[in-house]
């Protein structure tokens, strides 16, 4: 045991001593390093030295020999420029005449271009005057041969209304007398089957019976036949007024429509009250008649005011 520990102690010192040489022969070389490091450091600084200065020779020669070159070099540029400028102005100059000789030869075409225009121009308003004055005696005879035929159809229609005008007043009249036939026989036949042939009373009654019946039957004849005159004039005939005991009566439809067209032809256009009043007609009546004459084509409508289809086209 005591060995082993001698052995121990021997074996330190040993590792020790050789730690320390260790350390020297560090110390050695770093001494040895730092020595180089400066020899090397110094002869860098001289070598640099050396370096800058000969590279600040050669700059100010490169420097010195670009300036030089540079001087050359604008010389040869300011004459360039100089010969640039003059060799431009020439051609310029050139360019400006050959220019100017070109507008001239335009500005010529241009005014013998405008000039022969001009003359076109006034012949073709020569013939569009012409051909416009053709045009419009053309369009005045055409016109003037529109309206005498739009005239004689008036006309000839005119002469048609009339004609059945006087035709219906016919059968209203015809059929106003048997009207009043069969009812004074209904009158006969009523006093008969309540009365019989006994009694003056019961004739007297029968009698007032019928003498009130036949002023209605009459004013409703005489009111019909009043609204046909003979013959149709340009001026307005007044209306005889229709008594107050045909507003009780339920008018026939086609009988409407003729007395309505008649009074628009006769009054040469008529309002919707106009018409009202003068027929005693209500609105429902009138307009239901207008509405018929309008979609046959005979009576047309301009502003509220009805007008006959012929005169409204002339």
């Amino acid at each position: 045991m005591i060995a082993l520990k001698d052995l121990w102690h021997e074996q330190r010192q040993q590792r020790q001593q050789e730690i320390a040489q260790r350390r020297q022969q560090v110390r050695e070389t770093l001494a040895t390093f730092q020595q180089q490091r400066q020899q090397s450091a110094a002869q860098l600084r001289d070598d640099l030295s050396l370096f800058q200065l000969g590279l600040q020779q050669e700059t100010q020669v490169f420097l010195a020999h670009l300036s030089d070159r540079r001087q050359i070099q604008a010389q040869q540029l300011a004459q360039d420029l100089h010969n640039f400028h003059l060799n431009l102005s020439q051609s310029v100059a050139s360019l400006r005449q050959e220019l100017k000789i070109k507008v001239q030869a335009i500005q010529a075409e241009v005014q013998l271009l405008l000039e022969t225009n001009q003359q076109q121009r006034a012949q073709v308003q020569m013939q569009l005057a012409q051909d416009l004055a053709t045009f419009m005696e053309s369009l005045h005879s055409e016109v003037q041969t529109y309206l005498s035929e739009l005239e004689l159809m008036r006309q000839d229609r005119a002469h048609q209304i009339q004609q059945e005008l006087e035709q219906n007043r016919a059968k209203r009249l015809a059929e106003m007398t048997a009207l009043r036939a069969e009812l004074r026989d209904y009158c006969t036949s009523l006093r008969m089957m309540v009365w019989g042939n006994g009694g003056n009373a019961s004739s007297e009654s029968s009698s007032d019976a019928v003498s009130s019946v036949l002023p209605v039957v009459d004013s409703v004849a005489i009111a019909l036949t009043s609204t046909l005159p003979a013959e149709p004039t340009s001026q307005p005939v007044p209306l005889t007024p229709i008594p107050q005991a045909l507003s009780s009566l339920q008018k026939d439809p086609v009988q409407l429509e003729e007395e309505i067209y008649y009074h628009i032809y006769q009054v040469q256009g008529a309002r919707l009250t106009e018409l009202e009043a003068a027929l005693g007609i209500n609105r429902f009546q009138a307009v239901d008649a207008l509405r018929a004459l309008i979609k046959k084509g005979l009576v047309t409508q301009r502003d509220r005011v009805y007008l006959i289809q012929e005169e409204a086209s002339l």
